[in-house]
């Protein structure tokens, strides 16, 4: 999805949103439970990103702050715009911290599966 189709991503309304979350919260990602790392490249996979907990496509608002997460990039590429469904039944791929987090114990996670199949 390009970024015509998401105007508010260059807005300044918008900068300030990320900078004021990036800084507030706690640099864990909510989708799979592994902390952020705040020393890697933009754009690789285990960058932060803000992801919206009702996407905008469901009607969520893109400037609520209670309707962003940081995630990791790759975390927020694969959900998407789907929304998760905790099951029991389908294994969780696991994902490799990386490495260099010392005293940095992930949580478990519940295993997803998301509504549409590919």
């Amino acid at each position: 999805m390009s970024s015509i189709s998401r105007p508010y991503l260059r807005t300044h309304r918008w900068r300030q949103l990320t900078v004021k979350l990036k800084k507030e919260r706690q640099w864990v990602c909510y989708l799979c439970g592994i902390p952020i790392p705040n020393d890697v490249p933009p754009r690789s996979r285990w960058s932060c990103s803000v992801d919206h907990v009702v996407s905008i496509a469901e009607g969520g608002d893109p400037f609520d702050e209670a309707n962003c997460a940081l995630a990791h990039l790759a975390c927020n590429a694969r959900k998407a715009a789907r929304e998760p469904i905790a099951s029991s039944s389908t294994p969780r791929q696991s994902i490799v911290p990386p490495p260099g987090r010392p005293g940095v114990t992930p949580k478990p996670a519940a295993p997803l599966r998301f509504t549409r199949r590919w």
